[in-house]
């Protein structure tokens, strides 16, 4: 199984087990942002976890590995005031 397709196939379950447990240190360290008045580089933004904590003000670029979770994140990032530019990482 490539990294890739383990990405995708495990992420939904990675969500449930990660996003309640760290989203207080997620949230800690994300308005660490706000002292950055240019643009920040998401790298692995798949999983959407860290969309709704996103300081607004900043230009964000995002970038993941797969394609079904960059997607995923896009439709995360849709509902968000801010602006995210996604990037496919080049393999």
């Amino acid at each position: 199984m490539s990294i890739k397709h383990s990405y995708t196939v495990l992420s939904p379950i990675y969500d449930l087990i990660v996003a309640a447990p760290t989203q207080e240190l997620r949230c800690k360290s994300i308005q660490r942002l706000l002292a950055y008045k240019q643009q920040v580089l998401l790298n692995g933004i798949g999983n959407c976890l860290i969309i709704p904590h996103l300081p607004l003000g900043l230009q964000y670029t995002s970038t993941d590995l797969t394609p079904t979770k960059l997607s995923r994140a896009h439709q995360c990032a849709e509902a968000s005031a801010d602006t995210i530019q996604f990037e496919k990482q080049a393999q």
